[in-house]
């Protein structure tokens, strides 16, 4: 299962996936505008948001046995939205993902998470020992994230792994992902 789907990282690992010969399922929030679609489409594609119950028990019937957890919203809207709402898309399907799959044979759930969680960085090399210092709800609702499968990694059967991200590198699949290229 790949969240958000349809998104810049999303769209991408969908295709990649189909092309190593993986079974892909995807999640995307709105149906695709007409004319788009995937350089490689996935064998299942669900439409609907993660806040929703229905969503992810439809997902739950797919018998999903890993996740790459994408969703999230960019950075600069969550400066205008409520802590409520920006909670209820990046922290709580996280839950509500690893609670209700890690009943079925889910195995492992990859978070996409960020580099902002550790706030101002000074030079020199960061790790994953660099203390977390999140200045804003982004870096602060992954942060939270990342201790949700840190949870369900200790108290689970699931493998669960963050991965935090600074740029990515590329062209958008599809062209109302709203985000930039970076061209390197």
């Amino acid at each position: 299962l790949v969240t958000g789907a349809s998104g810049y990282i999303g769209s991408r690992l969908v295709s990649s996936l189909k092309r190593s010969g993986n079974e892909v399922t995807a999640l995307i929030r709105r149906p695709l505008k007409s004319g788009t679609a995937w350089e490689s489409n996935p064998d299942h594609l669900v439409t609907g948001d993660l806040r929703d119950a229905q969503v992810i028990e439809q997902l739950a019937e797919l018998q999903i046995n890993a996740v790459v957890h994408t969703v999230s919203l960019l950075p600069k809207s969550t400066q205008n939205l409520r802590i409520e709402d920006v909670f209820a898309i990046n922290v709580i399907p996280t839950w509500n993902l690893l609670e209700r799959l890690s009943k079925g044979p889910l195995g492992f759930f990859l978070y996409l998470s960020t580099q902002q969680v550790y706030g101002p960085l000074s030079s020199g090399p960061i790790d994953e020992g660099y203390p977390a210092n999140p200045q804003h709800a982004y870096g602060l609702t992954h942060l939270l994230s990342e201790e949700i499968t840190r949870f369900f990694a200790k108290t689970s059967k699931v493998q669960c792994t963050n991965l935090r991200l600074s740029n990515c590198v590329g062209y958008p699949v599809f062209p109302d992902s709203h985000c930039w290229s970076l061209v390197a």
